[in-house]
């Protein structure tokens, strides 16, 4: 029988994590980052941009998005840390072409940031409830669904204009 291994990922984005090496034998490299203080993670993601594969997303309650360098290890290993939300993030979901994240929240609203920058590009509104689930198209990085505690999924295209403009 196949034991199956994870490593848990607790970070607060607001404090320094503290790496313990993992003593599994089946698997090389594997860490867990603890501290007993953290926010919980709510989403975690691995980029999906060919360059980026090795970078993982983790979004919080507290509203942070946090990028793990899996090739790294211990404070390193941390790319960045930003808040994206002044609520709780449920989801996040890397673009295919493009270094950028769709962030979905308590506050209602989807957000597209630029990793690089870390700055908001987009505001998605519409729903009425904390926005639950998001995933984009797999053809088209303009294209995305998001799921909310509304009851409602709606498709977004990035190409049109806003609701009322011309």
């Amino acid at each position: 029988m196949v034991e199956n291994h994870a490593a848990w990922l607790y970070c607060d984005p607001h404090a320094p994590p503290f790496f313990l090496q993992s003593e599994l034998s089946q698997i090389d490299k594997l860490y867990e980052i603890f501290d007993p203080m953290c926010v919980p993670p709510l989403a975690c993601s691995f980029a999906k941009m060919h360059h980026h594969q090795h970078i993982i997303g983790v979004v919080d309650e507290d509203g942070f998005l946090v990028l793990y360098n899996t090739l790294k290890t211990g404070k390193a290993s941390v790319i960045k840390t930003w808040q994206v939300h002044t609520n709780a993030v449920f989801d996040l979901e890397w673009l295919q072409k493009e270094d950028k994240i769709l962030t979905g929240s308590g506050d209602q609203t989807i957000v597209l940031h630029d990793i690089e920058t870390c700055s908001k590009l987009d505001i998605f509104k519409g729903h009425a409830s904390s926005v639950k689930s998001i995933s984009s198209h797999t053809s088209s990085d303009d294209v995305f669904v998001s799921g909310s505690r509304d009851g409602h999924i709606m498709v977004w295209d990035r190409r049109v204009s806003k609701r009322g403009e011309n």
